[in-house]
């Protein structure tokens, strides 16, 4: 019988289970790499922000309130990958050579993605990176998530609309917050 997430997270904070945490980093330890690996480009640098995202929910985990475990973690990767991104660009301009210089310009418009997927709401992102980055089918996903096959192909729907809208306007240099 498969146990949830919901039960092996209360045995990790009611009696410090480290064999339930591993069960969910056995369980979450792809679709974050993946994540990751999108985001930054970077395998390496992927796999260690996926280490660094596991110890952080093991951490914080007393924080976790109820919404999707995955959701929950890819929150985590994604401010960890922005992060590192944010660390990249401010590398000096001068020192890098013209491979790096493409590799900056890449990172830049993925923050500006990573910007764009911040305006949406939880569960639209949910639903979008689990069909984006994990490669899940919308049945996929409505299962999983547990709610209709309806409202998934919805938000989904939504969220890329909302994407395009936001990284149409950034292209063309129109202010989108006034």
């Amino acid at each position: 019988m498969k146990v949830s997430d919901a039960e092996l997270i209360a045995r990790v904070l009611s009696c410090n289970d480290h064999h339930a945490f591993h069960t969910l980093v056995r369980l979450y330890q792809s679709p974050v790499r993946q994540f990751l690996r999108r985001l930054v480009q970077n395998q390496q640098d992927a796999d260690e922000l996926a280490q660094e995202c596991f110890l952080i929910a093991f951490r914080r985990l007393e924080s976790f309130r109820g919404e999707h475990f995955l959701a929950w973690l890819m929150t985590i990767a994604y401010r960890l990958g922005l992060k590192h991104l944010q660390r990249c660009k401010s590398m000096p301009q001068a020192a890098l050579n013209e491979t790096e210089a493409k590799i900056v310009l890449s990172e830049t418009l993925r923050l500006d993605l990573a910007k764009a997927l911040a305006t949406l709401n939880d569960a639209e992102r949910q639903a979008l990176l689990a069909s984006v980055t994990s490669g899940y089918s919308h049945q996929e996903i409505a299962a999983r998530s547990e709610m209709p096959l309806g409202s998934v192909k919805s938000l989904i729907y939504r969220a890329k609309a909302k994407l395009r809208t936001l990284l149409r306007q950034w292209q063309y240099g129109i202010d989108h917050e006034g």
